[in-house]
């Protein structure tokens, strides 16, 4: 979801001494900051995201971009004008896009299946060499987080080892059930 803020501190069409809801119009006392009034609420914006537009011009503050990629940057820039409803004519001031924002999507969200074991019942003191199904890069994950312990939960901090690329090999050193808690991040280092 994007949002965004649309403020007017010196709209480009201002004008001098033009009161709220009057034509642009000087007033008697001159040219003075004093006397200025900006005519607002007449804004429109539109999206861009990777250089093409995904919204044309409209008055909404929120935006939702859907169909997006796992793990994959995007950059959005908004291009704003004023005179949106052509009330004071046919004209309209246009920014251009500004801005360039780049964010990320969330990773492929890990589950039971995302990880594989090569044995499910080892013995003490062996190998479990675990292999990540859908591989690491864009469209999936970046990297995970994992720990492995004998605990049926895990509440991730964000030291647990990093594992990017290849396999990973664990021992359980102890009888009884061992659990491998994986936590997927993004590029951006973001998890979830």
């Amino acid at each position: 979801m994007c949002t965004w803020t649309t403020s007017r501190p010196s709209p480009p069409d201002q004008g001098v001494n033009v009161d709220p809801g009057a034509d642009e119009s000087a007033g008697g006392l001159g040219n003075q900051d004093s006397q200025n009034w900006y005519r607002v609420g007449d804004v429109a914006v539109q999206i861009y995201r990777n250089a093409s537009l995904i919204s044309t011009w409209d008055t909404s503050t929120v935006l939702g971009d859907a169909g997006l990629t796992a793990n994959t940057p995007y950059t959005y820039t908004i291009e704003a004008r004023d005179n949106n409803a052509g009330a004071r004519g046919t004209w309209h001031n246009s920014t251009g896009p500004q801005d360039a924002t780049t964010v990320w999507t969330l990773s492929v969200p890990p589950n039971a299946a995302s990880v594989t074991p090569d044995q499910t019942n080892p013995p003490v003191n062996s190998t479990v060499t675990w292999t990540a199904v859908g591989g690491f890069g864009p469209a999936k994950v970046q990297y995970y987080r994992y720990t492995w312990d004998q605990q049926t939960t895990h509440t991730f901090d964000d030291t647990e080892t990093q594992w990017s690329s290849g396999a990973i090999g664990t021992v359980p050193t102890a009888g009884g059930a061992w659990y491998l808690h994986v936590k997927g991040y993004n590029g951006d280092n973001v998890g979830n």
